[in-house]
């Protein structure tokens, strides 16, 4: 979860106070920022590392390679991810409204995530999915799908975060840019 939530905090609409979501991400108040030497800040460290990192090879396109959960069958399982992903669009939920609108263009970027992801009552965000065969393949597929789209969402919103749209972006961020 923490690996999706920052790299929703890497490639999103807004850069964030870090705060504002590894705060509420690691249950810890601002006070744990002061005293180094705390499994707190020993927390904190890693996960700015982590965000580093992410952004590092995002900028670099070195390729985003996520941290994912195994299942007791020892297959990638990319729930917990997209979770965390999810949590931190939560944290702005409106500056994320063009990938979030199904009716964008830019809603694709969106689809590998919330394929994982689940309703408050643990139903599929998009659906019970196909069936069979088909069904079998997108899940093993779609999680290579999403280091693809965590660098799309980056360029796609780079033009919101930096005043300028990113040379690769197809489709500007939300401002009628393309």
């Amino acid at each position: 979860m923490v690996d999706g939530m920052v790299a929703a905090v890497v490639c999103g609409p807004v850069s964030m106070h870090p705060h504002a979501w590894i705060n509420p991400m690691l249950a810890i108040g601002p006070e744990a920022w002061d005293v180094g030497g705390t499994p707190e800040f020993a927390a904190i460290r890693a996960v700015i590392d982590r965000h580093n990192a992410i952004s590092n090879s995002l900028v670099e396109d070195h390729g985003y390679a996520p941290v994912y959960r195994r299942n007791a069958k020892d297959e990638v399982d990319p729930s917990d991810w997209c979770e965390g992903f999810m949590l931190c669009v939560g944290l702005n939920r409106r500056k994320w409204k063009d990938v979030l609108d199904g009716d964008s263009l830019n809603h694709a970027l969106m689809l590998p995530i919330l394929f994982y992801c689940r309703d408050g009552r643990g139903r599929p965000v998009l659906g019970p999915g196909p069936p069979g065969l088909k069904g079998e393949r997108l899940l093993k597929e779609t999680p290579g799908d999403i280091p693809l789209v965590v660098g799309a969402m980056r360029k796609h919103f780079q033009l919101q975060r930096y005043g300028t749209p990113h040379p690769d972006a197809l489709v500007g961020g939300g401002s009628g840019h393309t």
